[in-house]
């Protein structure tokens, strides 16, 4: 047999199983893009000043959902790795104890939010977006337990690797979502023309669909009910919240970071011209939809792992990263490709105005650019998520977005007056020292098990 045939045999199952759990995982991820660029397009098309304070309030209310997002996935794990070990009574008991997890910190971060409705005249924005921005700000505050809901819900059932569920959810709630932007922001038929509230109103509407959707699934689903009868019968376990929290906090305060490096940049874009962060929304929309992609592979290799890690087979766990890893690069191949051919087409999809697409062309050059260093990035926080070595990314996320990243940003979109392209600059940067940090990490751990 032939070394070439005898690497097929050895990663095949691991394409096989990481494609069979991703595959359900980048579909919901390709829904929620397909959200945020008809969210991006409708409210665009509307108007340039709905456009714009909908990228100011996306920016301000992505940080605290995604920190919750961050909350929900420090159960994957823990009970990935119980479940690897076919332990129902404990994976069952991390269901009832995210749970609880979830609701605290729900709680501390609207109440974060409620003060921080009272500093948006402040944040030195254009005075004449308050009005959209003020009601906008407080509907995504709403939804935010139904969020949640959905979030525990999603990173469970992952973790057990039913991912088709959370697709199903999330491509119901998106479709959802969508006609009901078009029938709110346009005023179609009896509905009431409400610009970008209306697209907020669909999301909250969605939001609560999605959240009500999860707590019947895990009752009622032939796969999952067994865990929720479980979770029922078992007390409150100190230890078990306990561990939740130490791993999701690091990761929430990861995600936190990392969406700050960008969505912070959005304030920095205000500062030059609405134009500019009109159209900075726009590549951020753009970034998600090559992001997201390998992002769902990312959380296929978290699963993987944990699975393995649970078991203690860490070859698994190597060669699990190893051919996610080449199937990220490839994805990264096609984002490439796909960016450079259709550099000047992407922006007109969103919008004709001509001061915006100047802006635009540039910008382009650097969302290729990043791709292998966040693909990278991502890769391996994901393996460190799944062998729960977590309390690394939190720093490196600081070093790498908050002191590094908004620095250069700002420096060279305001300081040297680049623009946007300026701002962009810094995020293939942090993002490839991001990469490095964790991959030193993860083979820190690895290595000595495996020689072992």
């Amino acid at each position: 047999m032939s070394k070439k045939d005898s690497l097929w045999r050895l990663y095949r199952q691991h394409y096989t199983s990481l494609i069979s759990l991703g595959v359900p995982i980048i579909m919901g991820q390709l829904a929620m893009v397909v959200l945020s660029f008809f969210d991006t397009l409708m409210v665009g098309q509307y108007g340039t000043q709905d456009l714009a304070a909908a990228a100011f309030t996306a920016s301000l209310v992505f940080l605290p959902l995604i920190f919750l997002q961050g909350i929900a996935m420090g159960v994957v794990p823990l009970a990935g790795a119980a479940f690897g070990k076919k332990d129902t009574n404990l994976t069952g008991s991390y269901l009832k104890n995210s749970i609880s997890v979830a609701l605290i910190n729900t709680v501390f971060c609207m109440l974060v939010m409620i003060v921080l409705y009272f500093f948006l005249p402040f944040m030195g924005q254009d005075p004449s977006l308050l009005h959209l921005i003020n009601p906008l700000y407080l509907i995504y505050l709403l939804s935010m337990p139904f969020a949640m809901m959905f979030n525990v819900g999603k990173q469970f059932t992952d973790s057990i690797t039913q991912t088709r569920i959370s697709m199903y959810v999330i491509v119901g709630g998106v479709l959802f979502n969508i006609v009901f932007n078009y029938l709110l922001i346009y005023g179609i038929g009896p509905f009431p023309e409400l610009g970008v509230i209306g697209a907020g109103i669909s999301t909250l509407i969605a939001r609560i669909l999605m959240g009500i959707s999860y707590i019947f699934i895990i009752i009622y689903n032939k796969d999952i009910k067994i865990y929720f009868h479980v979770a029922i019968k078992a007390k409150w376990n100190k230890k078990r919240h306990i561990e939740i929290q130490k791993m999701g906090w690091p990761i929430a305060m990861q995600l936190f970071l990392e969406g700050s490096g960008f969505a912070l940049t959005t304030v920095i874009a205000g500062w030059i011209s609405t134009t500019t962060m009109a159209a900075h929304q726009i590549m951020l929309s753009l970034s998600q939809v090559f992001f997201l992609i390998f992002a769902g592979m990312g959380s296929a290799i978290t699963v993987r792992v944990s699975n393995f890690n649970g078991q203690k087979k860490y070859r698994a766990v190597r060669n699990t990263v190893q051919a996610g890893y080449q199937m990220i690069l490839a994805i990264v191949l096609i984002n490439i490709t796909m960016i450079f051919s259709l550099r000047s087409f992407l922006g007109k999809i969103f919008t004709s105005d001509p001061e915006i697409l100047k802006i635009l062309s540039p910008v382009m050059i650097f969302l290729a650019v990043y791709q292998i260093g966040d693909a990278s990035q991502l890769t391996f926080i994901s393996a460190l998520r799944g062998i729960g070595r977590v309390k690394i990314v939190a720093l490196t996320s600081f070093v790498s977005y908050i002191l590094i990243s908004l620095p250069i940003s700002y420096f060279m979109g305001i300081t040297l007056n680049y623009g946007l392209p300026g701002i962009w600059t810094a995020f293939p940067i942090s993002l490839s020292i991001a990469a490095i940090i964790y991959y030193i990490s993860y083979n820190h751990y690895l290595s000595p098990k495996i020689s072992f």
